[in-house]
Order: C-alpha cells, then structure tokens, then sequence
C-alpha cells in the first residue's frame, strides 16, 4: 500500500506508483494507479466550478463554502498531486504521464519523453514542477520548468531516486533508492548531494522555505533536519512508524502513522510542532486517516474513511476533521476522496468521482 511495503517486501517495480499515495489502495480500491497523457478533454462547463487564481495572493479566510472546478485529463482518471501559490496544479492521468494544470491554459503534459512512465508530486511558485519517473535503467527523480524543460536530477552513484518536496529557491529533496536508501537535496548551481547529515537509512519526503527537510526511519521515527541545527527525531506515531508528508515554515510537520503489525495498519493522520509534539488528528468515523498537507494558516487537508471504511477527503481546522463533501454547493455531483495539498489562500486539489470518473479537482473558497 506504500512504497516504504515495497521496499520491505524486497521489491522495487511499482516503487514509484505505490510511493506517491500512500494509502491509496485502501482508499480508492478500484483507482488506475499509473497515468497517461494523450490528447487532452478539457471539463464540460458547469455551475458548481470556477476558475483558480493565476497570482499570488495573502491568506484568506477560513472558508465555510468551497466551489469545485474539473480539471479535466489527458486521457484516463486524473488526480492532482501539488499546488502553489499562484493556482498552479500538477498531478497525474492514466497512460503513466504527468501534467500541469493553469487557469489560462488548462490541462497540458509537462514535455517528457513519449510513453515515459512519470508522475508530477509537486510544484513551486516558481513553476518548478518535479516528480518521478521510470527509465530504461529505472526510476529517476526530475524537474521540469518552461524555459528549461525537463532535467535528470542524478543518483549520485545509487541505482535509482525519487524526489518529493521543492521549496521556493528551487531546493529538491527526496530519497536515493539503493541497499541503504539515504536523503539526498538538489539545486541548479550543485546538483544532487547525498544527505549524509541525517544519517544512513533515513529518506527524506518534504522541505520548507527555511530549508528544513522532514524525512524518516524505516519501522521508526520521523525527523527532521536543518544545515544549522542539524537533526532533531520528533517521535513516533503511537509507538510506530511516522511518515511526514508537509512540513512548513514554522517547522510545522504533518503525516501518516502505522499503528498496527509491524507498523503497516492501520493508518493514522498525524501533526507536530515544536510546542504540541505529535498528536494525531482522528478520523471521520472510520478506522483510518491520512494527513497531506498543511498551509500557513494551520489548515490540513487529506483523507480520511467514514463508517464503513468509504474514503473521504477531509479539511482539519479548528481542531476538528471536516468532510470536504459538505462545503461543496448542493447538487455537486461530486464524492471527493483525498485532499492532497492546500495553497496560502485555501484552495485545495486532490481528485474524486464524477459522473462515474474519477477526476482531479481545484476547490476554491467561496466568497
């Protein structure tokens, strides 16, 4: 159900389609993991959408309403992965390629090779996207940008790497996929460095614009790690693994944890920071939670199951979880499933079903 399963497991295959949704099996039983871009179907107009902010903007209220636009696909389901500032998506379709969504362009690849397997995990405001992706030789952490397209970030001597967060100078981190996987950064004047700092064995999933990265232990702890303060362990999740997926620029970290034998099930959403600790953020009736992402504001997206283990995506505010199904306008015709990212002024992506597809969608606040 994770990529760190896979690796368990001893294989390596589907790393890259496991590793970017974590818990996605349980959630979405019958998705198409792998996506594909072939000619583009832009979304039928409809009532209940409306069009993203294309600039940067300050935080915005806490919303009550959201209004929800499709954000069509390139063939295939379609899933939003990451979101910046400026209303810029990329994500994933069917046929095993990425995209990038604007509000004045709409859906397009980001130019990778044809018939490259790839997904697209996030983006700056910058418009640097990054993701990964599977070669001859296997798979390859990338970043992709207008003027320069897309670049190999490297392996520094390991087999493989994936990468995972980017932050807002340009900074890369991620994971360098061999016999001891260890945390590596990347930037356009050094190029990939291993992360030897942290530690062997420990891999590396987001950074902030403080460069702060947040990572873990196989089995163990989540941690996280700046060039001034070195490493600081934040603890486990009930005793067992803790896996970060966000971590902002208070060093605010949010996640997963597996509670169950040996710490796979079941699956926990979780928060930290340095004054609360870790505290884990319930369900919405269910057995189990995933948390994605977290914004300035303090506000958390992901996915959670209701009663009868239906997955749900979720808003956390307020100290209490939100089904994101009862902010939509009546009549949506929408069941969101997972929330994967939140930007500055509260619009959220992630992907659910319509008319009997599954799409990725942008929700922006009501005004």
């Amino acid at each position: 159900m994770d990529w760190q399963r896979q690796q368990r497991s001893g294989g390596r295959s589907d790393r890259i389609i496991i590793g970017v949704i974590l818990g996605l099996a349980s959630a979405a039983p019958n998705m198409v993991v792998w996506c594909g871009l072939s000619g583009c179907t832009p979304p039928p107009n409809r009532s209940a959408v409306a069009e993203g902010g294309s600039s940067l903007a300050g935080p915005a209220p806490v919303p009550g309403r959201y209004t929800i636009l499709d954000l069509g696909t390139l063939g295939g389901d379609s899933r939003a992965m990451g979101l910046n500032n400026r209303g810029q998506v990329v994500g994933y379709c069917a046929q095993y390629r990425a995209f990038l969504w604007e509000a004045a362009g709409g859906m397009r690849d980001v130019g990778l090779e044809a018939n490259e397997p790839c997904m697209a995990v996030d983006i700056n405001d910058s418009g640097m996207v990054i993701g990964h992706r599977t070669r001859a030789y296997g798979h390859r952490a990338f970043v992709w940008d207008a003027k320069s397209g897309c670049r190999d970030l490297g392996t520094v001597d390991a087999p493989e790497s994936e990468c995972w967060g980017v932050n807002a100078s340009g900074t890369v981190t991620g994971t360098l996929l061999h016999s001891d996987e260890m945390a590596f950064l990347w930037d356009s004047e050094s190029g990939a460095r291993r992360l030897k700092e942290v530690g062997a064995g420990r891999l590396a999933t987001a950074i902030n614009d403080n460069s702060t990265v947040a990572g873990y232990r196989n089995y163990a702890e989540a941690w996280i790690w700046h060039p001034k303060t070195g490493r600081k362990d934040i603890g486990l999740c009930r005793g067992s693994q803790a896996i970060p997926y966000r971590i902002i620029r208070h060093n605010q970290v949010v996640g997963v944890g597996y509670s169950g034998d040996r710490g796979y099930e079941p699956h926990v959403a979780w928060m930290w920071d340095e004054k609360g600790g870790m505290r884990t953020l319930g369900t919405l009736g269910g057995a189990q939670s995933e948390a994605y992402s977290i914004n300035d504001e303090g506000l958390v997206v992901g996915m959670a199951h209701m009663e009868g283990d239906k997955p749900r995506a979720f808003l956390y505010r307020d100290a209490k979880m939100v089904d994101l199904n009862s902010l939509l306008p009546p009549g949506s015709g929408w069941e969101l499933q997972a929330a994967r990212d939140i930007n500055r002024r509260g619009q959220i992506v992630g992907w659910g079903v319509h008319e009997g597809r599954t799409r990725a969608f942008l929700l922006t606040p009501a005004p």
